[in-house]
């Protein structure tokens, strides 16, 4: 995929090996950025390509673009504390039949002992150099700050974003940087990898991006992009049991073969798929579809998409986009474990700060048939949202990962006397997965 995610990494390359003076069109652009952008609403994160799109990668590795750091700094660093809890918002019915509500009640389990975060940057968050392509990497900490430790150090040599954890806490999915974008999983201890993608990872055959694990844990949905990355489309792909097309002596944990959900094929050009999310109940996904431009920039237009999964022999694989205002802009989608509400982020990180494109997110919730609506962070910079669960949300604000409940109340930092994990010395990681309990 040679969209933002691959010019990203490209450039964060550069940036590793210690560029002392940023591009006069960065400065340009920070300058602006400062003159135009309400205090209240500056977003403290650096720019950041490792997360760009596929193709963005792609073009990363082979023109080694120029990337402002410090510039980045100021462009995108905050102030203040998130404000929490907004009105619902009645929200005009738009295209075609919404997607229902798939409530699962049930008591809600307490998370697990660890948070996975997403790291990137020259340094590693012990402050030793980081491993991967600009540092992308995955690491894990406990709630109170203690247990820091690296997941797979330098395997594979490819890097490390967009993880997933199993429903039970047990595995762990994630796909690969540069030059090669494929998916693999590994367990909690980072004892053991095995390759998910059944193809190449190469931009002119086909990549595999944005795993999903089903609530059973037996499948894995996942964003294909083939063709020299001009379509891509949602598959879900079998754990292996054993069976035939299945060679578990290999290593190979689940089937080559997969279904792909031909309502969700789209070129490129209109738009990426990413952010997939299951619904609890195993039938329905919620994933984003973020319009880019030849260089991995949005747009300006990214919006949430449900589709069935058919697994219950539905068949028809609808497909419905969510409703939401004009304008709003909505990425990092996470279903809640009773399935009632998705948690989003709008301007989408991944697709905004990490290439290079100033943006002021906040985090809303909304029910899946686009009802509603609520901003539940006011501050622009707040991002980067997924369900505990135990039903609370986890999302990056001011410089660290913070906990806050469904309704946006009794927000608060997660580790507060533990590292700092932002800065040159330390990296950058505002992504963050709370373990499911096992």
């Amino acid at each position: 995929m040679t969209d933002d995610r691959s010019l990203e990494r490209a450039a964060r390359s550069f940036i590793e090996a210690g560029p002392t003076q940023a591009p006069d069109r960065a400065v340009e652009a920070a300058l602006l950025r400062i003159e135009t952008m309400p205090q209240e609403r500056d977003l403290r994160i650096p720019w950041r390509f490792p997360s760009m799109s596929i193709p963005a990668r792609f073009a990363a590795v082979a023109i080694l673009g120029a990337l402002l750091l410090g510039g980045a700094l100021v462009l995108l660093g905050g102030v203040g504390r998130p404000s929490v809890v907004g009105p619902s918002t009645t929200l005009e019915a738009s295209i075609g039949p919404s997607p229902s509500s798939t409530e699962s009640p049930g008591a809600p389990s307490a998370p697990g002992d660890w948070i996975l975060l997403e790291h990137f940057g020259a340094n590693a968050p012990d402050g030793t150099a980081a491993s991967g392509p600009d540092g992308r990497s995955l690491w894990m900490i406990r709630p109170d700050g203690t247990g820091l430790h690296e997941l797979l150090p330098a395997q594979p040599a490819d890097g490390k974003i967009a993880p997933a954890w199993s429903p039970g806490g047990e595995h762990i999915a994630f796909e690969t940087v540069a030059p090669l974008v494929r998916i693999f999983e590994t367990d909690a201890a980072g004892l053991a990898i095995h390759a998910v993608s059944g193809c190449s990872g190469e931009a002119a055959t086909c990549v595999e991006t944005s795993p999903a694990y089903a609530p059973d844990g037996n499948q894995l949905a996942f964003a294909e992009s083939l063709d020299g990355l001009t379509t891509n489309v949602i598959g879900i792909r079998d754990r292996c049991d054993g069976t035939t097309n299945c060679s578990m002596g290999s290593g190979q944990v689940f089937h080559e073969a997969h279904v792909t959900l031909e309502s969700t094929r789209i070129r490129t050009a209109i738009g990426w798929i990413e952010g997939i999310s299951w619904s609890p109940d195993g039938r329905q996904l919620v994933f984003y579809r973020v319009a880019k431009d030849a260089d991995g920039k949005p747009t300006g237009t990214s919006e949430l998409w449900v589709v069935n999964t058919n697994r219950t022999g539905e068949g028809d694989e609808a497909l419905h986009r969510i409703p939401l205002p004009a304008g709003l802009t909505a990425g990092d989608p996470s279903w809640s474990p009773d399935g009632s509400h998705i948690v989003f982020s709008s301007q989408p990180i991944h697709d905004w700060n990490d290439v290079g494109v100033a943006g002021t997110p906040d985090v809303y919730t909304v029910r899946p048939d686009g009802t509603d609506l609520r901003q539940l962070t006011h501050d622009g910079g707040s991002g980067s949202p997924t369900w505990t669960s135990d039903g609370k949300i986890l999302f990056y604000s001011e410089r660290a990962m913070w906990l806050m409940d469904a309704d946006g109340s009794n927000a608060a930092p997660v580790y507060p006397a533990g590292p700092t994990l932002w800065g040159e010395a330390t990296g950058w990681s505002y992504y963050g997965y709370w373990q499911p309990a096992p």
